[in-house]
Order: structure tokens, then C-alpha cells, then sequence
């Protein structure tokens, strides 16, 4: 940029420095001006700068971000400067145009190129540039072409995350390294010896930003990190802002989620901070703001939650949250606007799956839960062509069921056990699930779940035993109009 600017284009360091109130004299530094005793640091920069036809190069301004306004003030003192910063952080003053870093280039997984075209996007090319640095004969191959690309997609396309990971290749194969990307290793990856400290492994790199959070804001970064494939902002509030009697952040607490409008600020600033520190990316998804992490930040994140000892409290209130709200769309997939609600519950998938493999681990009130989840997803299992998915959760439900205390619970995923075996063409133990479910309904007098095992059974009956099949689905339909008539 040399040519554009006649008094020329510096660049000016600021990662070592910590307080904001030497941005300025570090800039003068960089220009080789003498401080003055009669001016401070900032006019004898503005009254330097005013006519310079300049480009200042600031870099990692994140950690002296309350420098901002001064960056502002000599901005406005001199029309013909031009600054370039770097931050992790949104510097947020009127002069700020933010130009985001995108990840280097991934191939489509459902689709891989040819290996030729591979070396063509940016992150497998430096994944194989920076290996072949430690081991020469390495080469983008036919055989370690889609793990390079897997490794490459788990680490978001991040260059650092790249070099630091690419340099295992001089002990583990791209394969074994696929498997083995997680955790511990992913974040404590060697790196070199000659860059700064900070950037020497992922864990040193995210904890440079996590130690500029509030208190508040590492307490919600640290929860996220429950949320599988994004989250809403209905869902942060459930999950994340749980709050003493004196309106404390606190570990265990209300799973009620907070409505009322200070409440919904709250999570909103939060999450517009940790957004502008480059923690959590945020995007639209049918009208509605979805957010969501990058994998080597959440893996992180995870272990500042762990930690913290926090890590079962946030998973039930996850669990209860999805439950409670797949219960929700349940009665909604009825409605005219099913579709819409089947691609929802498809853009929660991963959360769902999260939900039901810790439930499933879990006994008591935990392990019900995810029998809430699967029984409410009964309609989704069926429209959304998740048959197989519902199948290998199936009977680890079956197993969790005998050990519920709660008999509507265990009667409610019964009849799901029903209708998916059902439509598999199992009848027998079809049959059987939605009688154990009717006689645990009627033992609770539950009306209208005797209903719902009054249909289910009839609907099993149909192909085999016309006359007590119509019997059952009359007393169903004769129920439903009682309970509709009562409504």
C-alpha cells in the first residue's frame, strides 16, 4: 500500500502491551517522535498526523480496546489518516468499518472433488504445506484425501488450528488423527517455537480472548457450550440465565426460563459482546437469529465448564429446555404450519441427539427426560424420514422406560415404541407396547393418553382383527369427542 500513501504505511505492534493508555505513545514509537512535556501523547500524534497522507497498521487491539475512543478523536484531528486494526473485539465508534476474517476455503463433504482439485481450497493447502514442513513426502493422496478434509472442516478452516494440528502428521497418519481430534489433543497441540507465546497452542489462542471477558460473560460462554450445532436466543435464555433469589449468576438453579424484558436485554448484550469478541457467530435462519460456535472455540469452552463443576447442571437444563420445548412443536406438527416446524426441529438435531445420548446415560428425573424427548418426537421420526435414527434410540428407551417412576411417562414413550415398531411391520411387540401403555394410562385414569392407546392398538389390530380394531378406534373417537366436548 506503499504507493497509495506519500508519508507512508507503519506497523505498529500492540499484543505485548496491556495498558490502553499506551497505545499512543507506543504509535509514536513506531513514527520515532520524542514524547513532549507540553502536549500528551495524543495531541502531539493528531498535531503530527493532521496533514499526513498516512496508513497506521494497529494490530491486536483487543486487549486495549478502551483505547478506542482515542483512535476515534485522532481519526477526526487528521482527515487524511487511515488506520487498518486487527481486534477480536469490535472497536464500536462511528469512523469503524468491520471487514470480518473469514476461514479458508473446505470442499463440500456430501460432494469431495476430485484429489487434484483438493490442493485448490486454501485450508487443505496449508494443511499439506505445513506437514510436508515435518515430514517432506507427504502429499494430498486418493487415500488421505477426505480425512485431511474432515480435519480441516473440524477446525472451521482456522489457519492456526491448521498449522499447529497439520504438524502430527510426523507421528500419526491424517486417519488417526481424524480420530483422535478432540479435547486435550486438539487443544494442546505442539506449536513453534519462534511465534508468540499466545499462539503456540489453541488453548493458549482462545484463552488470550476468554481472559477479556466481564465475569458474566465467561459464566455464559462457559454454559453455550452445552448447545450442539447453534442455539436461538429462547434457548440461551432457558439454559444460560439462571439466577439467585438476588439476581446472581449461579450454578444450579429455576429451569424456568426468564421472559420479561430485563431479562431478555441481559442475554441479548451478553451475547451481542461475546459476538463482537468473535466467541460466537451469529446468522438468520427463517427470520429468526441463530448462534452458534465454532468447534475449536466450544472444545475450549467445554473445559472452562467442566471446571467449573457446572457441566451436569447445564446439560439437565439443556435436557429440560428441548424436552419441554419438542413437547411444544409435538401439538404444532398437527397444525397447518407443519413444515415449517419439521425444519425446525431439523436445525435442532444435533441438540436433540445431545440431549437423548446424556439422558440415556443418566437415571431418575434425568433419564426421564430424554423419554420426554423421544415420545415427543414421534410425529418427526415418522415425517422427517428419521425412521432408522428413532430405531437405534429405540431400545436403549425401552430399557430406560422399566426403570421410570413416572407412569405417564413411561405410557407416553410406550406408545411411540408402538407406532415405530408398527410402521416397521413388527405388529406383535407393536401390540404389546401399546397395551402396556394402555393399562399404565387407565391406572392413572389419564383420559386422554387412554385415548391416544386406544388408537395406537387399533391402528396395530387393523391389518389382522377388523372387528376389535373398529371396537377400539370407536371408544378412541368416542373418547376425543368427550375430551374436545369438555374443552
Amino acid at each position: 500500500m506503499r504507493d497509495c500513501f506519500d508519508d507512508g504505511v507503519f506497523f505498529v505492534p500492540l499484543a505485548p502491551i496491556t495498558n490502553p493508555d499506551l497505545v499512543a505513545p507506543t504509535i509514536m514509537q513506531t513514527l520515532g517522535l520524542k514524547e513532549s512535556s507540553r502536549q500528551s501523547p495524543v495531541d502531539h500524534l493528531s498535531d503530527y498526523l493532521r496533514d499526513k497522507l498516512m496508513l497506521l497498521v494497529l494490530d491486536n487491539l483487543e486487549q486495549v480496546i478502551a483505547a478506542a475512543p482515542m483512535i476515534a478523536r485522532l481519526l477526526a484531528a487528521c482527515p487524511l489518516l487511515k488506520i487498518l486494526a486487527t481486534s477480536r473485539i469490535a472497536l464500536r465508534v462511528r469512523a469503524e468499518r468491520q471487514f470480518p476474517v473469514p476461514p479458508l476455503a473446505l470442499p463440500d463433504l456430501t460432494r469431495l472433488p476430485a484429489v487434484e482439485e483438493l490442493s485448490h481450497y486454501s485450508a487443505l493447502a496449508l494443511f499439506a504445506e505445513r506437514a510436508q514442513a515435518v515430514l517432506p513426502d507427504l502429499a494430498l493422496t486418493a487415500e488421505n484425501g477426505e480425512a485431511i478434509a474432515r480435519i480441516c472442516h473440524r477446525l472451521d478452516g482456522l489457519p492456526l488450528a491448521i498449522e499447529l494440528i497439520a504438524a502430527r502428521v510426523k507421528l500419526l497418519s491424517p486417519a488417526e488423527i481424524l480420530h483422535r481430534l478432540g479435547g486435550r489433543f486438539l487443544l494442546q497441540s505442539d506449536g513453534l517455537r519462534d511465534i508468540d507465546e499466545r499462539q503456540r497452542t489453541l488453548e493458549n489462542a482462545i484463552e488470550w480472548s476468554y481472559n477479556l471477558l466481564t465475569t458474566e460473560e465467561r459464566t455464559l460462554f462457559t454454559r453455550l457450550a452445552v448447545f450442539v450445532g447453534g442455539w436461538t436466543l429462547e434457548a440461551a435464555e432457558a439454559v444460560c440465565l439462571v439466577k439467585d433469589e438476588g439476581g446472581r449468576m449461579k450454578n444450579e438453579g429455576t429451569l424456568r426460563a426468564m421472559k420479561d424484558q430485563d431479562h431478555f436485554s441481559e442475554i441479548l448484550d451478553r451475547l451481542t459482546s461475546l459476538v463482537n469478541k468473535s466467541l460466537i457467530v451469529r446468522h438468520e435462519e427463517m427470520g429468526e437469529s441463530r448462534f452458534a460456535m465454532l468447534e475449536t472455540i466450544r472444545a475450549y469452552a467445554l473445559e472452562c465448564l467442566e471446571t467449573s463443576g457446572e457441566t451436569q447442571a447445564a446439560r439437565r437444563r439443556h435436557a429440560a429446555f428441548f424436552a419441554g420445548w419438542a413437547e411444544q412443536v409435538e401439538q404444532k406438527l398437527r397444525g397447518a404450519e407443519q413444515m415449517a416446524w419439521l425444519k425446525r426441529l431439523e436445525k435442532e438435531l444435533d441438540n436433540l441427539r445431545a440431549v437423548l445420548s446424556w439422558s440415556l446415560e443418566r437415571d431418575g428425573t434425568d433419564a426421564d427426560l430424554g423419554l420426554r424427548l423421544f415420545s415427543a418426537l414421534r410425529g418427526f421420526w415418522l415425517m422427517a424420514d428419521h425412521q432408522a435414527e428413532a430405531f437405534r434410540w429405540l431400545y436403549k428407551i425401552l430399557d430406560k422406560s422399566r426403570s421410570s417412576h413416572s407412569v405417564t411417562i413411561k405410557a407416553k414413550a410406550l406408545g411411540t415404541v408402538c407406532v415405530l415398531l408398527d410402521w416397521r411391520g413388527d405388529a406383535d411387540p407393536a401390540a404389546a407396547a401399546a397395551r402396556e401403555s394402555l393399562a399404565l394410562y387407565r391406572h392413572v385414569q389419564d383420559k386422554h393418553g387412554i385415548a391416544w392407546a386406544l388408537r395406537d392398538l387399533g391402528d396395530v389390530l387393523s391389518s389382522e382383527d377388523c372387528v376389535q380394531a373398529t371396537e377400539l378406534l370407536e371408544q378412541s373417537l368416542a373418547l376425543f369427542q368427550e375430551l374436545l366436548s369438555f374443552d
